[in-house]
């Protein structure tokens, strides 16, 4: 007995225990409810009388809406008060609501065709303001918080293109590209004088430039107004049906809810639209192709998103139950080839974000933003003349599913800018620039700004930013403004020298290179090199680059570099020929010129040149004569002397300021007009520089291996200058503007010495090895402030070798040089300047 009564009495203890236990379990739990009621109360409160603290961007215009992006203090999200709901914020539209409380509008008015979307990134909302805002025409909306706190916008048509009101000051230029080619990357030259720019007003580090991205929209459909002629929202107004034609028909999508507003349903039958041919659809050296997409299975084996042109360019779904079933495929005709880049991934059924891009270099794939396939594929896109079609291709595959949104640019779009598009909140790009010069006193100043895109015979408007602000570090870079996301012409082989004898050293200054000579291409990073056999070079071969790399004849004297494309000019003239035969070569990469070369003004020869170089070994110009070309359009020119002296690329005439270090005797030829001015030395001597018509200037009291002065020539007529005869070989370099000169260089060749001539005393000049540690270091010129001109010299001290190949020359402010190989020839090297495109006209 007494065995079963502690049992029990164990078993009602433990009874009373549980009791216990859950009762304090219930009185916990109710506490938990009390403090989350009491949260929720407290939260109500602050959504009732907080939120004072919000912000709203200024409005901006995309795919015919005004949209906001709104900011409530990095809250997860926005709150909006229905009627029913203790929310916070009301927003109202109306041209004039002040007077009269009727004419406010409610945002959740579904007759005021708005969206709101939360956008998961910071905590912004976004508000899309669909009301037609005309040109002249201005609205209000306004902002009210539950606080009480109200902003205004004035929707004004003229300025919904604003990148920023806090500047002050904001120039717009455009640019026409009448080259007859599409203009990718391209640098614009810009040159501000009194008469186009207040100087009193900005500051060179001030200035930024602002390209708005609908200027490089070639078709923007966001499918809100289901019209039979649908409204294109790019600046080339296409011509858009549903179906075929401007008449209803059985081949018309139908209009459903969409991401954002309305979109289109397509049967997979014979539903399509119909976007008429436009050369403005066919831009040939980058793209972006972007959709809202929700695909449906059940459709044909091949569901075409978009069809551009034919030749095989579109962006569709596979769905044939292979391989790549349900990716997403990216075609392109580059360079005469159809190049396929397939998702990888499966796609399911539901609504995803794609983005299809190209530009030049790489084809990429994006889905919901995140890239997720690439391939490399360089050249060129083969436009068609086809129509171009949404929901099929001119051999059917019509597509079965939903679209909304669908844009087309004229330029590869950034990863970044793919994630603003995801969005819907891509606004602006903020263009590379360089200031090559910047002079309040003489109120005049030189900049080159990079533009994406200008399709052939079309244009593009872009803003340049500026005002008194203080504390804004400046923009200016010359490595950015002078590469580029693909390889892009920047040079041409115009020497028989190069290409039938030497061949070619190919050297990058930079990792992830591409150089392209003709039809090879070498994929080099920073400090390699390699060699392109003579028997692989021909003349007039085209030589691209995405960095900047030194390409030039092997290391036999006389081998020598390629023309920059910047170099066309319509004068050159120069003094210093002295071998028998001398030889001229000279072509046109802009169509045929009518070309003289002269001796002393008088012509030698005449005749048209081409993209077909013209080489001319007959001549025999005197050593003082005045080697004069000169050509009704630009043309590239190349010097050489026998098989092995004197080759260099002749650089325009000009009358900038010339700089660069003699070896052993300065050399001048002068244009028609003649010329006078004064040559200037770093070691602060001067001479009068004077010639009449045709004339020349010489100084050979220079002597020694580069051990010599820098020189500045100072003119007011055309003329160019080379130097040479340092007494070791038949070599020469030449002469050139501050506007050519650079920041980095360097070279696959053994070198004996390097000097540099420089506008700066402080340009701060290191010389690396080929393992890339730094040799030496020269961070002040020798010169003076009086003549405006430096010197930095390196390995000057005798005729050993100073620095064995692959080694590269880093200053922080411009700078000219030119190096002495072991086998003591002397050549130019090519620097960012020479990375610049050039067209004409």
């Amino acid at each position: 007995m007494s065995g079963f009564g502690n049992v029990i009495g164990y078993m009602m203890s433990f009874a009373i225990l549980a009791f216990l236990f859950v009762s304090v379990f219930y009185m916990y739990e109710s506490e938990l409810v009390d403090r989350v009621e009491g949260l929720d109360l407290l939260e109500k409160e602050s959504l009732a009388k907080g939120h004072l603290d919000y912000a709203v961007s200024n409005p901006y215009m995309m795919s015919g809406r005004v949209n906001f992006l709104m900011n409530n203090s990095g809250r997860a999200k926005f709150y909006f008060r229905d009627g029913e709901n203790d929310e916070c914020f009301n927003i109202f539209s109306a041209n004039d609501f002040f007077s009269e409380d009727s004419l406010k509008t409610h945002l959740l008015d579904k007759s005021l065709a708005y969206d709101y979307r939360f956008l998961d990134i910071g905590g912004y909302g976004q508000l899309l303001y669909k009301d037609v805002v005309s040109s002249g025409e201005n609205k209000t909306v306004k902002f009210i918080s539950c606080g009480g706190i109200e902003k205004y916008f004035e929707l004004v048509y003229e300025d919904l293109d604003w990148w920023d009101s806090t500047w002050l000051e904001r120039k717009k230029i455009t640019v026409n590209d009448s080259s007859g080619s599409d203009l990718v990357e391209y640098q614009i030259e810009l040159d501000f004088n009194s008469s186009n720019l207040d100087f009193a007003a900005v500051k060179e580090s001030e200035i930024r430039f602002i390209l708005d991205l609908k200027e490089n929209l070639m078709l923007d459909l966001p499918f809100d107004d289901y019209i039979q002629v649908l409204n294109d929202y790019s600046k080339n107004s296409n011509f858009v049906s549903l179906g075929l034609s401007s008449s209803s028909g059985g081949d018309d999508p139908s209009s459903i809810s969409g991401v954002i507003f309305d979109a289109l349903s397509f049967d997979g039958v014979d539903d399509l639209l119909n976007v008429s041919f436009n050369s403005s659809l066919q831009s040939s050296k980058g793209l972006t192709y972007a959709s809202w997409v929700k695909w449906d299975s059940s459709g044909g084996n091949e569901l075409v998103i978009f069809s551009n042109g034919g030749n095989g360019n579109s962006l569709r779904m596979i769905n044939d139950g292979g391989a790549n079933d349900a990716n997403v495929l990216f075609q392109l005709n580059v360079s005469g080839v159809v190049r396929s880049l397939y998702s990888g991934v499966a796609m399911d059924e539901n609504w995803h974000f794609l983005s299809a891009s190209y530009d030049g270099f790489q084809m990429k794939l994006y889905i919901d933003s995140v890239l997720i396939s690439n391939l490399t594929a360089i050249g060129n896109i083969v436009v068609g003349n086809d129509n171009n079609y949404i929901g099929k291709e001119a051999s059917g595959n019509f597509y079965k599913g939903y679209l909304d949104e669908f844009k087309a640019f004229n330029l590869p779009l950034s990863d970044g800018e793919v994630e603003d598009l995801y969005y819907n909140n891509l606004r602006f790009r903020e263009l590379d620039f360089y200031v090559s010069q910047w002079s309040s006193l003489n109120q005049n100043a030189k900049l080159f700004v990079k533009v994406p895109s200008i399709l052939s015979n079309s244009y593009v408007d872009f803003y340049m930013y500026y005002d008194n602000r203080e504390g804004v570090l400046g923009s200016s870079d010359m490595e950015s403004t002078f590469s580029y996301l693909a390889p892009r012409d920047v040079g041409y082989v115009v020497s028989e020298l190069t290409a039938d004898t030497n061949g070619l050293n190919i050297f990058s200054l930079y990792d992830s290179n591409i150089i392209v000579v003709d039809t090879d291409v070498f994929s080099l990073d920073e400090l390699e090199g390699t060699t392109l056999a003579a028997a692989s070079v021909g003349i007039d071969d085209l030589v691209k680059m995405r960095y900047l790399a030194q390409v030039e004849g092997q290391d036999l004297s006389g081998g020598e570099m390629i023309v920059p494309i910047s170099w066309a000019g319509t004068n050159f003239y120069y003094r210093g020929m002295r071998n028998n035969p001398d030889t001229i070569c000279i072509m046109s990469p802009f169509g045929n010129a009518n070309v003289d070369i002269l001796e002393d003004g008088v012509s030698l020869w005449s005749g048209v040149v081409g993209s077909n170089t013209y080489c001319n070994n007959t001549l025999n110009l005197g050593t003082g004569s005045n080697l004069g070309i000169e050509a009704d359009i630009p043309v590239l020119a190349a010097y050489y002397g026998d098989v092995s002296d004197d080759a260099f690329s002749l650089r325009p005439a000009t009358n900038d300021d010339l700089f660069g270090v003699p070896s052993g005797a300065l050399y001048v030829g002068v244009g028609a007009s003649g010329a006078s001015g004064t040559v200037y030395e770093s070691d602060g001597s001067s001479s009068v520089l004077a010639a009449g018509a045709y004339g020349t200037y010489a100084d050979t009291g220079p002597a020694g291996e580069g051990d010599t002065p820098a020189f500045r020539l100072e003119s007011d007529g055309l003329l160019g200058a080379i130097q040479q005869g340092d007494g070791d070989g038949a070599e020469t370099t030449v002469l050139a503007s501050f506007y050519d000169m650079g920041i980095k260089y360097g070279s696959r060749t053994a070198v004996e010495y390097v000097v540099a001539a420089s506008l700066f005393s402080d340009a701060n000049c290191s010389m690396y090895d080929s393992f890339g540690a730094l040799f030496e270091n020269i961070y002040l010129g020798t010169g003076s402030e009086v003549v405006g001109v430096y010197n930095y010299s390196f390995g000057i001290i005798d005729n050993a070798q100073y620095l064995p190949a692959n080694w590269k020359l880093e200053c922080d402010k411009p700078v000219w040089p030119y190096y002495e190989s072991t086998s003591e020839d002397e050549t130019n090297l090519f620097g960012h300047l020479q990375m610049r495109q050039y067209v004409y006209p």
